[in-house]
């Protein structure tokens, strides 16, 4: 009895649509068109109420997601672009860095060593109690040997004590190890430079009927088998009379500490 019923309601609702469609497209108002249109308006108002704002946001929404999508892939490619070009202006940077430093010595280098002198960084700088030395980016490979000389502007820096196939260890004037002989610009006065390990050196072996003046020059004199004529050690910053010697403290005239690049030569 139940399916029945079904089957009937079932048959109804289908022939009650089919005659809805029909009357609809014949387009002819009846008693019948009148009462189905009053049954369609209540869901016609809900459509438009609540349906309609509901897709409207649902296309909107859609919408906003394809632009903020958009949005995204665009960042990530501005992102990507300025990490470029962030790269290419820390090169730039890099390498104009490298020519302001190198420029200027690599032109003293020619004027005065034309025949020789290679111009090498320093890699690491070793300012302690013990030991001043230096490493540079030069080794065996690049024909580096023991003993050779390193200056920086016509001044000395120091001398080649170990070489290694990619760097060397340089001994600097300032370490406590160093000795070169040099003498007075102005007065002539001879004596050995003495490195420290400290921010000072001194000028030893001066014998006091020699002058020495506070302010003058100290330049190497070449006597030895390492060190040449004429490169700047120190000047003169104070002068201590001690019965038949003088204790004579020289100040670097390089501060090594700020020293990048440096020419390296055989005497």
């Amino acid at each position: 009895m139940r399916v029945g019923i079904k089957l009937f309601l079932i048959f109804f609702f289908i022939c009650l649509g089919t005659f809805f469609v029909f009357r609809s497209f014949r387009l002819q108002t009846g008693y019948l068109d009148r009462i189905g249109s009053q049954c369609i308006q209540p869901f016609l108002l809900l459509h438009h109420k609540l349906v309609a704002p509901v897709e409207q946001r649902y296309r909107s929404w859609k919408e906003s997601k394809q632009n903020l999508q958009q949005l995204i892939q665009e960042k990530e490619a501005l992102l990507l672009q300025c990490q470029n070009l962030q790269a290419e202006n820390i090169e730039l940077q890099g390498i104009s860095y490298l020519n302001k430093n190198i420029k200027e010595l690599r032109e003293f280098r020619d004027r005065c060593y034309p025949k020789g002198g290679k111009v090498v960084q320093v890699v690491v700088k070793n300012f302690s109690p013990s030991e001043h030395s230096f490493l540079i980016g030069a080794g065996e490979r690049e024909g580096v040997r023991p003993d050779m000389v390193v200056v920086h502007k016509n001044c000395l820096v120091g001398r080649v004590v170990e070489v290694l196939p990619y760097y060397s260890k340089v001994s600097l004037i300032t370490d406590k190890g160093c000795t070169v002989a040099g003498y007075c610009f102005k007065t002539r006065t001879t004596g050995i430079y003495n490195g420290t390990s400290s921010e000072r050196a001194r000028f030893d072996f001066v014998n006091h009927l020699q002058k020495v003046k506070e302010g003058d020059r100290i330049i190497s004199s070449g006597q030895g088998v390492i060190y040449p004529q004429g490169l700047g050690l120190g000047t003169v910053e104070k002068v201590i009379p001690k019965g038949v010697s003088y204790e004579i403290i020289v100040k670097p005239l390089v501060d090594l500490s700020r020293v990048d690049y440096c020419i390296l030569m055989q005497k």
